[in-house]
């Protein structure tokens, strides 16, 4: 059901307007996109680049003064999600507290998430120069959700159900915001086992395949996302981007890139393929540079 963050009554649309040009369609928003890649990789600076405030010239460490995005909402379910901003001089304005959702619910995460999307929908009705929601990470929503139904239910096939529909819920509760969501997820290889021991063993898968390639390499990775929640978002998502990150065979310097088709397991794609990462080679880890690519943004516009 479409989101209706107004809080009063919607009118049925005269059926006339409902006929419109592609052009009318695209520029009503960015679509909704999801990025994931290895932990580090650089997904949530990658998530602050789309904000037209993003200083797009400075480098971590760089100094400078402090600048603030006004047109992101930051959805950090992971713990110190806004810490890679600092190095950069770079706040958000407007973030929505998840622990104190967590905390009110007692760790329910399903009804702390019902919370998290009414404060989303209320935000977004009352401020309408954000234009972009950051998902910080779908991942650890995932491990929150897995946690709660844990408790909740005797059976692995119903705590899967379970935890595939408020996936489902969700990602339908992203799509339909007035606000383009940025949905940034961590990887793992496909099959990956949970808990200490699968840690070391794909650890160790991913020492080897290194070793055995030289540029950005990680075999056959998925989003973490229990059962088929990945497909969900995917299927809810026009852009999808790989974040990957090496050290520079050459220069040794640590390169970030963002890939929008099959790189080294890491499967990904887009409705830009002849403008988008043609080259194989990957795009610049900058999120207006890529709307202004792909046309979504005019090209004179400098974020």
């Amino acid at each position: 059901m479409p989101v209706n963050t107004s809080g009063t009554a919607k009118k049925r649309p005269d059926l006339a307007s409902l006929i419109v040009g592609s052009r009318d369609v695209r520029e009503a928003k960015i679509p909704p996109q999801l990025y994931y890649g290895p932990r580090r990789a650089g997904k949530t600076v990658l998530g602050a680049t789309a904000s037209e405030q993003w200083p797009e010239d400075r480098k971590a460490g760089s100094g400078g003064t402090t600048i603030t995005l006004e047109d992101i909402l930051w959805v950090p379910f992971d713990a110190g999600a806004l810490d890679a901003l600092s190095g950069f001089n770079v706040e958000v304005e407007n973030v929505v507290n998840v622990n104190a959702a967590f905390e009110y619910y007692n760790d329910n995460a399903s009804a702390a998430l019902s919370l998290i999307e009414e404060a989303i929908a209320n935000v977004l009705t009352k401020n309408d120069s954000i234009r972009f929601v950051v998902i910080d990470t779908l991942s650890q929503l995932d491990s929150q959700l897995e946690a709660y139904y844990h408790g909740v239910v005797d059976d692995s096939q119903t705590l899967y159900r379970s935890m595939l529909g408020r996936h489902r819920n969700f990602a339908s509760f992203l799509k339909t915001m007035p606000a383009t969501p940025i949905e940034l997820c961590h990887s793992r290889l496909v099959g990956e086992a949970r808990g200490k021991k699968g840690d070391e063993a794909n650890a160790k898968k991913r020492d080897k395949a290194a070793k055995a390639a030289k540029y950005f390499v990680v075999p056959e990775a998925e989003p973490a996302i229990t059962g088929k929640g990945g497909e969900i978002y995917r299927a809810n998502t026009s852009i999808q981007g790989v974040v990957l990150a090496n050290n520079n065979a050459v220069s040794r310097a640590l390169e970030r890139r963002v890939f929008f088709r099959l790189k080294d397991g890491f499967e990904a794609s887009s409705r830009f393929e002849t403008v988008l990462d043609t080259d194989g080679k990957g795009e610049e880890p900058n999120l207006r540079a890529i709307y202004r690519k792909v046309g979504y943004i005019e090209e004179s516009q400098n974020g």
